[in-house]
């Protein structure tokens, strides 16, 4: 895949650096780390948030480029069980009722905005394009947003992509086996959650 520079960015191996403006053509990805013409040039990390895609080619795979960035972006996140929380990123990928990639890579990013300030919608569009950052942008609960969580799931039905995704996240969150304790408050949230997920499959596209 084809990328161009936005920020100085240096080569980790022999040190070369590509100026802001060039183009550098990746040859794989493998776990957390990019490679070119054999060598390890970056950590996922260090290379998105340097360069953007400016040629996507047939093979692109946009749910692996979100796999890579969202194991960095989480790496020391755990959800409510203490679980790590890639668990979670991937078991929604795995459940959501779609093989569109761009929807597979909504599933993994959809915490992103919500958990990870570094990341923005803007950063979304510049490493992978319009569809998936409004994807992910539908499905994320600002901290400062006033929105009640009824309110929060109807701007989701805006979204045909967010909705999928969603009903493969409550799916996950209404799984009893990964919550430590099952209290009134968790039983409280799960009826709320299984309210929410009978909404969206009677919409679902």
């Amino acid at each position: 895949m084809r990328y161009r520079v936005d920020k100085p960015f240096e080569r980790r191996v022999l040190g070369k650096r590509f100026p802001v403006g060039s183009f550098v053509e990746t040859e794989k990805v493998d776990g957390n780390f990019v490679w070119l013409n054999g060598c390890y040039i970056a950590t996922a990390k260090e290379f998105f948030g340097c360069c953007a895609v400016v040629d996507q080619q047939p093979e692109t795979n946009y749910e692996q480029k979100a796999r890579l960035i969202v194991t960095e972006a989480f790496k020391d996140k755990t959800d409510k069980a203490g679980r790590p929380y890639i668990e979670h990123l991937e078991a929604v990928c795995g459940m959501v009722e779609s093989e569109e990639d761009e929807v597979k890579a909504i599933a993994m990013l959809h915490d992103i905005l919500e958990d990870c300030e570094e990341w923005t919608f803007e950063r979304l569009v510049s490493a992978f394009n319009e569809r998936i950052a409004e994807g992910v942008f539908a499905l994320t609960k600002f901290s400062a947003n006033a929105l009640n969580y009824a309110e929060y799931i109807e701007l989701v039905k805006a979204n045909p992509d967010a909705i999928l995704v969603k009903i493969a996240d409550l799916r996950h969150n209404m799984d009893i086996a990964r919550l430590p304790v099952l209290g009134d408050y968790e039983i409280k949230r799960l009826k709320k959650y299984h309210a929410a997920y009978l909404e969206l499959i009677a919409i679902a596209p």
